[in-house]
């Protein structure tokens, strides 16, 4: 059963740099026509120690796709979430300097 699963062209992978693989592709992304200009931003933001934070990933999506911009506020932050799951990053809240002991 698992080697005909493996050898069907439905088996897609689950995340960018993952040996995980999934049957169902699910809801197509926000980010579907701007999924490799987003990468490279990335990749380059990083290349460049700069530090990328969801906030650069919404403001360069809106850039990139004009619509995104008109989505309520729910929708870019799940979007950009899967996003940033997927490509394997961790998401974290930035701890506020008078906070750090």
């Amino acid at each position: 059963m698992v080697d005909a699963l493996e050898k069907s062209d439905v088996h897609i992978p689950y995340k960018m740099n993952s040996l995980s693989y999934k049957i169902h592709p699910g809801p197509t992304s926000l980010f579907t026509a701007i999924q490799e200009d987003l990468v490279h931003f990335v990749k380059q933001s990083r290349h460049s120690r700069i530090q990328v934070s969801t906030h650069m990933i919404r403001e360069e999506a809106s850039c990139l796709l004009p619509t995104f911009r008109d989505k309520s506020l729910a929708v870019p932050n799940a979007a950009v979430g899967c996003f940033v799951k997927w490509m394997g990053l961790s998401y974290h809240a930035s701890t506020h300097t008078a906070q750090k002991h």
